[in-house]
C-alpha cells in the first residue's frame, strides 16, 4: 500500500531486532560488499525502478544503516545519510533521517569566544534551519546555561522569532551572556515550534570555559626526596573548584592531567599528586589524591607548574634544597611545607622543613603552618611571642599589612636591645599593597637569634617614593620552658 515500507532479508534476524516489521520477505540476497556496491530495484516487466551506488564514505558503517533522506528525490550521495536511530536501523518504519513535512532544527551552535575571563562576556551564535517539507512561520528558542556535572541550570534566557523560513532556509541567531564564576559551562540552546515533528534535532550545545583567577589553587608541600615523592595543592577559593580537565607539568616536560575522573578541590581543602600508591592509601580521603606513576621530583630542584583548563598558569613554584630548615641535619624523607598556603609559592621565605615524624603532612594541614591575623588597615606582628624552635608551633612571626596604594615599598630591620642590626627579613621589596610577609627568627648569617627582646624598624613607601608609615614594634623571641 501507499506509505508502506517492505524488508527484504536472508533471515530473521532483522524481525526479532525490530519487532514489529509489517511486510518481510526471507529469501537469499546477494552480499552488499562494505567498500560500496549498487543495489538496484525493477519491477515485475524488468524495467529499473530505482538504484543507488553506496560507498563507505556517504556512512552506515559501524552496525549503523544508511538511509534515504527524501524517497522523492534522487538516490545520490547527498540524499543518503547515516542512521541515528538508537538502533541503528529502522527495517520496515520511516527513515531516522527521513524529511518529515515539519522539521525545525539547530544545524550548528558555536560560542565566540569559547574561553573568557571572569565577568567576560561570549556570544552563543547558532543556525536555525527548516529542514521539512513545509514553511515554518515563526519559532521560540531557550538557552540554558549549566555547570559542568550540575543538573540545575544557573540561568535560563528564551525568546522569540517571527522570521518566516521557507523549506531549506536558515537564519543566524545569538545570545551574549556574562558569568561572574570562574569554571566550565554548558550552554544548551533548545529551538521549538508546535508544529516541529522531530525533537531530536532540535538541540545542541556547545563548552564555555570561564579562566580561573591566579593562584586559585596553590602548590602547598612538596615532597622531592623518599620513595613517595608528591606535591600538594591547596584550594583558596570559597568554591569548590572541578579539577576536570586541569594538569601539571614538572621541569619543563609536558603537561600531565591532575586527575581523570571528576574531582573537586574544596575550599581550604587539599588534593595529593603522588607517584607512589602508599602515599595514596595514607590519605584517609581518596577523592584528594590521584595517583601518576612518572611524577619525576627532582633532588636538586625543579619546577613545578599548575595549569588550568583553559590553558592558564594558575602557580608554580621552582623548589630548592636550599629552602629546608639549615638547623635539621637530614632533610631526606621530609617534604618542603609552606609556612601558610596563602604565601608567594616562589618566595625562600615561604617554605620551611616538614617538622611531622612521619617526614610530610599529604592532604593534611601543614605541621609548621601559622595563621596571620589577617590584614588590617595599617600593620600588624603576629604572633609575638614567636618561638623559632622547629616545634611546628609558632615557629614564624607575620608582618600583615593593608595599605592604599597600588603597590608598596617595604624594608624591615631587626634590632637586638644594644641597637645592633642583626637582620633584614625584607630589604626595600616592592610587594602588593595588601599582603603579609615573614621572618623566620633568623639573624643575617642564617642563624636563629636568641631569645629575647627585639626591636622590628619597618619603613613603607608607595609608588612615588613617599613615605606611607615607619613603624617600631617590640618583638619577643621566646624559649621553650623544659
Amino acid at each position: 500500500d501507499s506509505g508502506d515500507y517492505l524488508v527484504i532479508c536472508k533471515d530473521s534476524t532483522v524481525a526479532k531486532l525490530h519487532y514489529p516489521i509489517k511486510n518481510l520477505i526471507l529469501q537469499t540476497v546477494p552480499p552488499l560488499h562494505n567498500d560500496g556496491d549498487v543495489v538496484s530495484l525493477y519491477d515485475n516487466t524488468g524495467c529499473l525502478v530505482d538504484s543507488v551506488s553506496y560507498l563507505p564514505s556517504m556512512g552506515g558503517s559501524n552496525g549503523k544503516s544508511l538511509e534515504r533522506i527524501d524517497c522523492l528525490s534522487s538516490a545520490n550521495g547527498v540524499n543518503w545519510a547515516e542512521s541515528v536511530d538508537s538502533t541503528g536501523a529502522t527495517p520496515g518504519f520511516a527513515n531516522s533521517v527521513a524529511i518529515l513535512p515539519y522539521d525545525i532544527s539547530i544545524s550548528s551552535l558555536q560560542m565566540v569566544p569559547n574561553i573568557i575571563d571572569v565577568n567576560g562576556t561570549a556570544t552563543v551564535v547558532a543556525t536555525v534551519r527548516n529542514v521539512g517539507r513545509n514553511k515554518i512561520l515563526s519559532f521560540d528558542y531557550v538557552l540554558k546555561v549549566f555547570r559542568t556535572g550540575e543538573r540545575e541550570a544557573i540561568s535560563e534566557m528564551s525568546n522569540s522569532s517571527k522570521i518566516m523560513l521557507n523549506p531549506g532556509d536558515s537564519v543566524q541567531i545569538s545570545y551574549s551572556i556574562t558569568l561572574s564564576v570562574s569554571g566550565a559551562y554548558k550552554c544548551m540552546l533548545t529551538v521549538m515550534n508546535p508544529l516541529d515533528m522531530r525533537f531530536r534535532n532540535d538541540t545542541l550545545s556547545a563548552m564555555l570555559l570561564v579562566r580561573y583567577l591566579p593562584r586559585t589553587i596553590i602548590i602547598n608541600e612538596v615532597m622531592y626526596s623518599g620513595t613517595g615523592e608528591y606535591f600538594e595543592l591547596y584550594g583558596s577559593t570559597s568554591t569548590p573548584i572541578d579539577l576536570t580537565g586541569w594538569s601539571y607539568r614538572t621541569n619543563g616536560r609536558q603537561n600531565t592531567s591532575l586527575t581523570i575522573t571528576p574531582k573537586n578541590i574544596m575550599p581550604g581543602g587539599y588534593f595529593v599528586i603522588t607517584s607512589d600508591t602508599t602515599v595514596y592509601k595514607e590519605i584517609t580521603d581518596s577523592s584528594i589524591a590521584t595517583v601518576d606513576r612518572s611524577l619525576s621530583l627532582r633532588d636538586d630542584g625543579g619546577s613545578i607548574v599548575v595549569v588550568d583548563n583553559s590553558g592558564m598558569i594558575i602557580d608554580s613554584v621552582y623548589y630548592r634544597p636550599s629552602w629546608h630548615n639549615p638547623d635539621i641535619a637530614s632533610t631526606r624523607g621530609k617534604s618542603l611545607e609552606k609556612i601558610n598556603p596563602l604565601l608567594p609559592s616562589n618566595e625562600k621565605s615561604s617554605w620551611s622543613t616538614c617538622v611531622s615524624s612521619s617526614g610530610g603532612t599529604p592532604g593534611k594541614r601543614n605541621s609548621i603552618c601559622v595563621e596571620p591575623l589577617g590584614t588590617y588597615s595599617d600593620l600588624k606582628i603576629a604572633p609575638n611571642p614567636f618561638s623559632p624552635d622547629g616545634d611546628g608551633h609558632d615557629d614564624f612571626t607575620f608582618i600583615s599589612y593593608r595599605f592604599d596604594a597600588s603597590y608598596i615599598r617595604m624594608r624591615v630591620r631587626i634590632f637586638d636591645m644594644m641597637g645592633r642590626q642583626i637582620a633584614a627579613p625584607v630589604d626595600n621589596v616592592i610587594l602588593p599593597a595588601v599582603g603579609n610577609v615573614v621572618w623566620d627568627g633568623r639573624d643575617g648569617s642564617g642563624k636563629v637569634v636568641r631569645f629575647g627582646i627585639y626591636v622590628m624598624y619597618i619603613e613603607v613607601t608607595g609608588p612615588d617614593g613617599s613615605t606611607i608609615g615607619t613603624y617600631k614594634k617590640q618583638l619577643v623571641v621566646a624559649k621553650k620552658m623544659r
